[in-house]
């Protein structure tokens, strides 16, 4: 497809001539210089991303997930939610995450009515922003990508977006380097119809890489991504997600997980080694030595099915899971009644409060992929009031069953790293490095 661009002038004439409607190339901008064009542009477009920039309810970049807690049930299932800085959303929800077609309205007069995808703009929507500016048109990943209308100051302007700036030198079809204005990283690879398409890898601007296939813009295939953490995944990824058989090693760790995937979780048969001698690419179970591992069925990144847990010392504990928990197991080491234990298991580590050999009143877990809670629980579930601190994003508030029940926040949080959380008092939290 050509690069065409639509102009309207309907207000001020002078600013590319007679007022007119026109259909022109790049290089017939009305005898304008094509730099002075891109550096007008670019002044008046960039302040309009800053001022409606969508609530941080995913990290930033939108990389393959881990695991996740596990609990019974999405989320949030509400449809309409206020937020404490004054932001409100109504729509459909998937999994705590903004998805399918809703309005977010921000506090400073941005709304965006039209389509989300795990929490962030995506598909076809209108934005309106502050200062009356509209843009109409396609969103990827939160930002004006692909073809789209911007009104702003009597004037409209019609082509092709890349990642939320006007696209004035497009990838062509075939192999191309192309590195993103916006500063979110670079493409060396093959493209079809202005989107990622083929061979080829990304360098994210936070010193991820992702090397593999790719499918109408998205991770789709056989791929390796390797995080600048170290952790590394290799295997198929359907819509950017890791989804199919694949490898996802942790070597600050020594954990490694190699078998099915679904949507980003752990989901099917597989075996998650824990505290292993290695945890290299391959994730071969022959080549390690000590360590607990899990053999057996997952759902939704938690272990559920049939399954056998074998410790460091060969002990073996074979039977049905549910939720991460397996019934069958002898917790005899367990104390009876209530009062405060600390107790690991291969899913990851509880200190607090129990009663009937469960968590129970106030508590803190922390699990084998680093996700935090503290707060309380009830029957082996969030109950009350709590804070989850998963993959650098926060959800605080009140909880029901191991749901987010009534009142809460949600928002972005620096990664924690090695930090520990800990209770201070009856609720209050304290993250200490």
């Amino acid at each position: 497809m050509g690069m065409y661009w639509g102009f309207h002038d309907v207000a001020e004439a002078g600013w590319f001539g007679d007022p007119q409607s026109v259909i022109v190339r790049k290089s017939d901008l009305f005898g304008f210089p094509l730099e002075a064009f891109t550096t007008d542009l670019t002044a008046v477009h960039r302040p309009l991303c800053i001022s409606c920039t969508p609530l941080a309810l995913n990290p930033p970049e939108k990389l393959p997930v881990r695991s996740r807690v596990p609990m019974s049930g999405k989320l949030v299932r509400k449809k309409q939610r206020n937020f404490e800085d004054g932001t409100r959303y109504d729509g459909g929800w998937e999994r705590g995450l903004f998805h399918g077609q809703g309005t977010l309205t921000w506090a400073n007069g941005c709304v965006y009515e039209g389509g989300f995808r795990r929490g962030e703009r995506h598909g076809t929507g209108i934005c309106t922003f502050p200062g009356g500016e509209r843009y109409a048109g396609a969103w990827d990943k939160g930002k004006m990508h692909g073809e789209g209308t911007l009104e702003i100051k009597g004037r409209t302007l019609t082509g092709v977006w890349n990642q939320g700036v006007p696209d004035f030198n497009p990838p062509v079809d075939g192999y191309k380097r192309f590195v993103f204005p916006d500063g979110k990283g670079v493409y060396d690879g093959h493209w079809r119809g202005y989107k990622r398409h083929g061979q080829g890898s990304f360098a994210f601007s936070n010193g991820d890489v992702y090397e593999g296939q790719w499918s109408h813009g998205e991770m789709n295939g056989e791929g390796k991504y390797q995080h600048a953490s170290g952790e590394m995944y290799k295997g198929q990824f359907k819509d950017g997600r890791m989804h199919g058989q694949g490898t996802y090693s942790w070597p600050s760790t020594r954990q490694c997980y190699t078998g099915k995937w679904k949507e980003g979780l752990r989901h099917g048969h597989g075996r998650h080694d824990f505290h292993s001698s290695s945890a290299g690419d391959d994730c071969d179970p022959e080549t390690k030595t000590g360590g607990d591992y899990y053999d057996g069925e997952w759902k939704e990144g938690v272990m559920h099915g049939e399954g056998v847990f074998v410790d460091a010392g060969g002990e073996r504990h074979a039977g049905l899971w549910v939720d991460g928990i397996c019934p069958e197991v002898d917790f005899s080491h367990v104390p009876e009644g209530s009062g405060n234990f600390r107790y690991s298991f291969s899913g990851g580590t509880y200190e607090g409060e129990w009663l009937n050999r469960a968590p129970h009143g106030q508590g803190r877990m922390e699990y084998s992929d680093g996700t935090v809670y503290v707060g309380g629980w009830q029957d082996f579930k969030f109950h009350g009031y709590g804070k989850l601190v998963q993959r650098g994003v926060v959800f605080e508030g009140e909880w029901s069953e191991g749901r987010m029940h009534g009142s809460g926040s949600a928002g972005a949080v620096p990664e924690i790293n090695d930090a520990r959380v800990d209770v201070v008092g009856e609720q209050e939290l304290a993250v200490e490095k």
